[in-house]
Formats: structure tokens, C-alpha cells, sequence
């Protein structure tokens, strides 16, 4: 199960981008696949059409993740496993590369460190029957229209802790396509936390654009992660 959310404001009319806060103390993070939201969702929070699907947070649609250097955070992985079906095959990193898709850069600017990304079995949030995404009055409503499906297997994990070589800002993406995810703002301890989603979650507002530019398995890519990843089971 994913780590309880404080319940937000009713009502949210936009589909995405919710912040979530240091101050909620959650340090585990779920990431499963689900749909972009519509005209109301990723495109709308990112400025970017979307590849179809995108990261689901502990069940927020590409959530703001808040998080603070020097403290460990667990991040448990359902993006499926079989890398041959790349529809479901979904490795989730933390990248500098605001598009993310690392498997599609040139070896030579990514990092030569081998870095652990986390895989896992393969969970979906489906649609019920059609996408009713332009019809629902708000997130809460659009939520009740989707399933999450879960093949039979086991979630990755990886625990990832920021350090003072970590930027301000990074993203969780996906290392086979491109723009399913979103952010993630680094503060020190004593530093305030910098919104980066609220107006967009709760107004439908999209200022931020991003820039251009089996089971327990995980694997070893020569990919750029920042701060110290160590891989262990669920």
C-alpha cells in the first residue's frame, strides 16, 4: 500500500502536479503507470504531450515530490519487469534530464557510474470503461472512473538519499521513454520548502514547463542518478 497522503482540498478541477510536502513526513514512495489526465493532466502541468501513460506517486498523477538532503527515502517500483514489451516495461530513475528516456541518450553524457534503478511487477490505473477524463468534474471524480491492476509478482525497491551534490531540482523519469514523470525539489534541512505544484493541481494552472533539453529485480544501468542509491528487496 502507498503511504497515506493529508487528504488535500476538495474539489481540485486540475488533474496533477500536487505538492507533496516535507512536512508530511512520507518517505516512501510508491510509483505505479497510469493515464495522463487528459487535456487537464500532464500536458497541462508540464507543457509537454505526454507519451500515453505516466508515473502515478502514491496514487497522485505526477506529484511535486518534496524531499531533503541527507534523508533516505524509499522508493518501491511497479513499472513492470519484462523488457521486452516496452508498453510495459517501465525502469523508474531519478535524472537531471528533465525528459528523462536515458536509454535514448548518447552513453557518452550520462553517467559512467553504475547506478541501481528500481523494476518491478507491472501496476496500471485503468480506465473502467473509456477515458472520462473531459467529463469529470474534478480529481476526486476521475479517480472513481480508474482501477488499479496489478500483474502477479513483487514490487523493486531502492532507497536514493540526497546529498549536498544533488541539485535543487531533478526529476523521476522513465529510462525507456520519454516525459512520464515530473519533480523533484531538494532543499537542505533547514531551508523552505519551494512550491513547485499547488497552483496547478488545485487551478489547472501549468506555469512550470519542463526544460528542453521479475519481481524484487532491479537493474544496473550506466545511467546518471544523484545522491547514493542502494538497491534492496520489498
Amino acid at each position: 500500500m502507498a503511504p497515506i497522503l493529508p487528504p488535500p482540498a476538495g474539489g481540485r478541477t486540475g488533474f496533477g502536479g500536487r505538492d507533496i510536502w516535507k512536512s508530511f513526513n512520507i518517505t516512501s514512495f510508491r510509483a505505479q503507470v497510469g493515464p495522463t489526465g487528459g487535456s487537464r493532466g500532464y500536458e497541462r502541468v508540464t507543457g509537454q504531450s505526454g507519451w500515453g501513460i505516466s508515473w502515478w506517486i502514491n496514487e497522485e498523477l505526477i506529484p511535486v515530490l518534496h524531499v531533503e538532503r541527507g534523508k533516505t527515502y524509499t522508493f518501491v517500483v511497479e513499472g513492470g519487469v519484462d523488457a521486452s514489451n516496452s508498453a510495459r516495461y517501465h525502469p523508474f530513475y531519478i535524472t537531471d534530464n528533465s525528459k528523462g528516456g536515458g536509454s535514448k541518450e548518447d552513453p557518452a553524457v550520462l553517467s559512467k557510474k553504475p547506478c541501481v534503478a528500481g523494476t518491478g511487477r507491472y501496476c496500471e490505473w485503468t480506465h473502467k470503461t473509456v477515458d472520462k477524463s473531459d467529463e469529470s468534474s474534478t480529481w476526486e471524480d476521475f479517480k472513481q472512473t480508474l482501477n488499479l491492476q496489478c500483474d502477479v509478482g513483487q514490487p523493486g525497491t531502492f532507497t536514493w538519499t540526497p546529498d549536498k551534490d544533488t541539485p535543487d531540482v531533478v526529476y523521476y523519469q522513465c529510462f525507456t521513454h520519454y516525459y512520464l514523470g515530473w519533480k523533484i525539489m531538494v532543499t537542505d534541512p533547514d531551508q523552505p520548502e519551494r512550491g513547485r505544484g499547488k497552483d496547478r493541481m488545485e487551478s489547472g494552472r501549468g506555469e512550470d514547463r519542463m526544460e528542453s533539453g521479475a519481481g524484487l529485480t532491479t537493474a544496473l544501468l550506466p545511467l546518471l542518478l544523484l545522491g547514493v542509491i542502494v538497491s534492496k528487496a520489498a
